[in-house]
C-alpha cells in the first residue's frame, strides 16, 4: 500500500510542477529575454535532482512513510482548536545524529521506529549527508539551510567518536557548556534564531546544572511561487473552521490550468516554487470526510490526476507551533519504543536515571509571493491526459486542510502541517 502512496506522491509532485514534460519558466523570466543575471540555459536547468543510490532511494521512501505516520499521530494528539506544523525532516536528521550515540538495543528500537530496520548506521549517515547537501541552496530563487549543534554538560567527558561522526557527516558544532548559567540558554537561543532567520528566536526558557546534552537541528526555507498570486485578486472570504465557526480571511485566487489529484476522500494540488527543487501540496478532504480519513486515503487508495481549467482559492496564513508530544507520537508508531528510556552513550559515565525528551518549534507564512518556513528540533536528556482540452473546475480551500513542502526529485516531506483553527 505504502509503495503505491509514494509513487503517487512523486507523480503528483511532477505533474503539479509541469504540464508538458518540460520545465516551466518562472513567471518573471522570459526565455527569449531573460533577466540580466539569469541566462536561458540556467533557467532550463535550475532544477537538479538529488542523486540517490537505489538503497538510498528505498531509505527515502521508508522515511517518508515514517514522516506521514508521524504527522497522522501528531494530528490525533493535537489539542482541540489548534493548527499544527511539524518538520519531519528536521526530526529525522536529529534522530539520525542520535542513532550514533545509542547502545545496541536502543539503536535497534529507534531504527525500527524510523522504518530503517534493514539499514546499518553507515548507510543511514550517508543518506542524511547526501540529502542535506542536496537540499541546501541559497540563490536568487530559493533558500534552504540546515544546521546542527551538540551542546553537552562540560562536567562530563564527551565520546570523541560521536562528536567526530556528527561533525564530519552532519556538520554539527560541538560545545561544552555550563547548563547552570543563563548565558548558556542565551547562547542556544541565539544559535536557533540565527539559523532560522529569527523565525524561531527562542527555543528554551531555562536549563539546569543536571542537564546532560541538547542535540539540535535547525531548518530554514524560503521560496517564491513559480507563478505568484495576483495581490489584487486577494479578497475577504469565509473560512469554515473545524469547530463549525467561520471567519473572514484573506483568500488568494488563481485561474490557470493545473493538475488536480483525488481519491475518494480528498483532492489536492501541487504548486512549484521558483527554484523548481521544491513544491508545496495542499490537501483538501472532500465534504463528509475527516482529515484522518483523508490521510489514510493517501496511503491506501488508488488516485487519479487530471488537468483542469482550475479556479483556485487558497487562504493566506501565518502559523507558529510548539510540539512536546513527539515521544508519545513515536510510541504510537512503535509501542516497543520508550524514548525517555533509550540508552545513550555519547558522554562517558552518564547517570543511568536520566531520561530523554524531544521539543520542536516551527513557523510558516504563506502569501501571494511564496512561503517562508522554519523549524528547530531539540533532542534533550533531563496521472493526467494531456491531449484533451481541460475541463473547468473549482477548488476552494475554505475549510480545514493539510499541506506539505517537499523536495521534488525524492518526494521528501520537509514540512507537514494542518490549517483549520
Amino acid at each position: 500500500m505504502k509503495k503505491h502512496f509514494f509513487a503517487l506522491m512523486l507523480a503528483a509532485l511532477t505533474l503539479g510542477a509541469c504540464h508538458n514534460e518540460e520545465p516551466l519558466f518562472p513567471n518573471n523570466i522570459d526565455p527569449e529575454n531573460p533577466e540580466p543575471n539569469i541566462n536561458p540555459d540556467e533557467a532550463w536547468t535550475r532544477f537538479e535532482a538529488i542523486n540517490l543510490t537505489e538503497t538510498q532511494r528505498m531509505m527515502g521512501q521508508q522515511l517518508s512513510s515514517f514522516s506521514w505516520d508521524l504527522f497522522s499521530q501528531t494530528y490525533q494528539l493535537k489539542k482541540k482548536g489548534e493548527n499544527i506544523l511539524i518538520s519531519p525532516f528536521s526530526l529525522n536528521v536529529d534522530l539520525g545524529m542520535l542513532l550514533n550515540g545509542l547502545d545496541e538495543e536502543s539503536f535497534d528500537k529507534l531504527r525500527e521506529t524510523m522504518n530503517l530496520k534493514d539499514y546499518q548506521i553507515g548507510d543511514i549517515n550517508e543518506y542524511f549527508r547526501v540529502m542535506v547537501e542536496g537540499l541546501s541552496q541559497d540563490d536568487n530563487h530559493a533558500v534552504f539551510k540546515s544546521a546542527n549543534s551538540f551542546w553537552y554538560n562540560k562536567n562530563y567527558k564527551v565520546v570523541n567518536s560521536f562528536t567526530k561522526t556528527i561533525g564530519d557527516i552532519y556538520k554539527a558544532e560541538t560545545k561544552g557548556v555550563d547548563f547552570s548559567k543563563k548565558s548558556t540558554v542565551d547562547a542556544i537561543n541565539a544559535w536557533c534564531s540565527e539559523k532560522t532567520n529569527k523565525r524561531v528566536p527562542k527555543l528554551l526558557d531555562r536549563t539546569s546544572s543536571e542537564d546532560l546534552f541538547y542535540l539540535i537541528n535547525a531548518l530554514y526555507f524560503y521560496g517564491k511561487w513559480e507563478a505568484q498570486f495576483d495581490k489584487k485578486q486577494t479578497k475577504k472570504e469565509d473560512f469554515h473552521y473545524a469547530d463549525g465557526s467561520k471567519k473572514d480571511v484573506d483568500m488568494m485566487y488563481k485561474h490557470a490550468e493545473m493538475v488536480v489529484v483525488e481519491t475518494e476522500a480528498l483532492e489536492y494540488i501541487t504548486l512549484p516554487f521558483n527554484s523548481f527543487s521544491f513544491s508545496m501540496s495542499f490537501f483538501l478532504p472532500k465534504k463528509g470526510h475527516s482529515i484522518t480519513e483523508a490521510i489514510e486515503s493517501l496511503k491506501n487508495e488508488q488516485a487519479t490526476g487530471d488537468l483542469y481549467d482550475l479556479q483556485l482559492w487558497l487562504p493566506k496564513f501565518e502559523s507558529e507551533y510548539t510540539i512536546n508530544s513527539l515521544p508519545e507520537a513515536l510510541k504510537a508508531i512503535n509501542p516497543n519504543l520508550n524514548f525517555a528510556g533509550l540508552g545513550v552513550n555519547m558522554l562517558e559515565k552518564m547517570p543511568s536515571q536520566k531520561g530523554g525528551d524531544i521539543l520542536q518549534k516551527t513557523y510558516i507564512k504563506v502569501d501571494e509571493e511564496g512561503v517562508e518556513a522554519a523549524a528547530v528540533t531539540d533532542i534533550m536528556w533531563a496521472g493526467a491526459n494531456m491531449h484533451e482540452p481541460p475541463q473547468p473546475r473549482e477548488l476552494k480551500f475554505d475549510r480545514p486542510f493539510f499541506y506539505s513542502i517537499n523536495e521534488r526529485s525524492t518526494g521528501t516531506p520537509v514540512f507537514i502541517g494542518y490549517y483549520g483553527k
